[in-house]
C-alpha cells in the first residue's frame, strides 16, 4: 500500500498551519503529508485544493494546477503535466472550472494515478466530490 493511501490522502496533500481539512486527523500520522480519516475525505481536500489555488492564485490552466502540485524543483513536472493530460484526456493549456464535476474528477483520478501507480477508485472520487459540494 502506497504511503498516499496508508493516509487517505492519495495526492499527498501537505500538512498544514492553517484551519485542517474537513476529515483531517491532527496530528497526521506523517511528517510532511496530511491524514485523513476516510478516503472520501482525502479526495474532498484535493479538490479543495484545488478549488483555493484557482480562487487565491488565479489558477486556470491545468499545466499551472499540475506545476504548483509538483515543483520541477523536486519532479519531472513536464512528465507529470504529460501523463496528467494523457490520463484526463486535456490539453495542458485546457481552462479548468474547479466546479465541473466530470473534468476535475479526471483530473484528480489522473493526479492520484500519477502519485501512487494504482488505479483510482471512482466511487471513492465521486464520495470526495459530494463532500467537497456540499461544503460550497
Amino acid at each position: 500500500m502506497t504511503r498516499g493511501y496508508r493516509l487517505n490522502n492519495p495526492l499527498y496533500v501537505e500538512v498544514s498551519t492553517f484551519k485542517p481539512y474537513k476529515g483531517e486527523e491532527r496530528p497526521s500520522k506523517d511528517l510532511r503529508f496530511a491524514t485523513f480519516k476516510s478516503i472520501e475525505f482525502g479526495y474532498r481536500a484535493a479538490f479543495k485544493m484545488l478549488h483555493t489555488w484557482q480562487q487565491k492564485l488565479g489558477f486556470t490552466r491545468l499545466q499551472e494546477f499540475i506545476e504548483h502540485w509538483c515543483p520541477s524543483s523536486e519532479y519531472d513536472t513536464h512528465w507529470i503535466v504529460d501523463q496528467v493530460c494523457m490520463r484526463a484526456h486535456l490539453a495542458d493549456v485546457s481552462t479548468v472550472d474547479t466546479k465541473n464535476k466530470i473534468q476535475v474528477c479526471k483530473i484528480v483520478a489522473a493526479m492520484s494515478y500519477i502519485k501512487n501507480k494504482i488505479e483510482p477508485n471512482e466511487e471513492d472520487i465521486k464520495k470526495g466530490w459530494r463532500l467537497f459540494i456540499a461544503s460550497m
